[in-house]
């Protein structure tokens, strides 16, 4: 059940975000791949609130292509273990309405349904299906099948994160600036530092992707023109990752992220989670804060935030 539960970022991290609303209006948001993934993850009122909230924000979002790479890589595993829960409800769903038959059925064995007595037991049979049904209701599945329910929501939930994502991806890094990357990722697992540090227990490989993602928000940031914050949203609330740590608990963006972005671009950083953004959109939902800019690239007005077109296929 670990890809319905993973439930990290039920509070926010964010607590002052109100004091920065000016910032929040006019700033591009960015995603990291768990939080789009966490569309897949949750169910039902959870899934719509998040859904609504980066739609909201949609014509000021941002994809890094490291985001985009990790999303096509990782969505079939996610889907795959949803489906995989969805077949081991459907099994658990048939096992307990076969039970409950064999003690309908033996119980009225016993009794007539013309008897008061075997009247009873049907009437206790239809509220225990009753009861399991709204008990699968509640979790995200509708009606007696469970597997059916799940696997609509699972691509449901890729369409949607394919639909955000689409003409808003940036584009690769060339190989020389991918290598550089890496190299500066591995001085800051070295010496410690946000993000990199934060993975520093994974694969080799794996622990520079958010270095990858930085780097990317670092060159994104300081081509727009003007400059506008650049807010990014993340699950991953690691001590030495994204978020700063204060008496044990995350709170707010990494303090050395934060001076990097100024002192390269000279924008600020703000750092969030799926809570908060969905709390700062229920307190904007109200209001038009933002209108997107049009054009792609050097074809693009000078205030854009969209540098290139979809990688998606047509």
């Amino acid at each position: 059940m670990a890809a319905l539960r993973d439930r990290r970022d039920e509070e926010p991290v964010l607590l002052d975000w109100q004091g920065q609303l000016d910032q929040l209006d006019s700033a591009t948001f960015i995603l990291d791949t768990c939080s789009y993934l966490q569309l897949c993850r949750l169910r039902d009122h959870d899934s719509r609130q998040l859904s609504d909230a980066i739609d909201f924000i949609k014509e000021r979002l941002w994809v890094p292509h490291q985001v985009f790479t990790e999303f096509v890589d990782n969505s079939q595993t996610i889907v795959g273990a949803i489906l995989k829960e969805a077949e081991d409800a459907s099994a658990a769903v048939g096992k307990l309405m076969q039970q409950m038959g064999f003690v309908a059925a033996r119980q009225l064995r016993r009794f007539s349904t013309a008897d008061p007595r075997g009247k009873t037991v049907l009437r206790k049979v239809e509220l225990e299906v009753r009861t399991l049904q709204g008990v699968l209701v509640s979790a995200g599945h509708h009606g007696s099948d469970p597997e059916q329910a799940l696997t609509a929501h699972a691509l449901a939930a890729t369409d949607r994160i394919r639909n955000f994502m689409s003409g808003r991806v940036g584009p690769e890094p060339t190989a020389a600036k991918r290598a550089a990357w890496i190299a500066d990722s591995q001085w800051r697992v070295r010496e410690e530092k946000a993000p990199s540090w934060g993975d520093r227990k994974k694969k080799e490989l794996l622990r520079h992707n958010d270095c990858l993602i930085w780097h990317e928000m670092l060159d994104f940031a300081g081509a727009q023109v003007p400059r506008r914050a650049v807010v990014f949203v993340t699950r991953d609330l690691k001590d030495g990752s994204w978020v700063a740590h204060r008496n044990g608990q995350a709170a707010g963006a990494h303090p050395d992220l934060v001076d990097e972005m100024r002192a390269q671009t000279s924008t600020q950083l703000i750092v969030m989670t799926t809570a908060d953004l969905v709390a700062y959109v229920k307190h904007s939902e109200s209001k038009q804060v933002w209108k997107a800019d049009t054009g792609w690239g050097e074809e693009a007005s000078t205030s854009s935030i969209r540098p290139v077109p979809s990688f998606f296929p047509d």
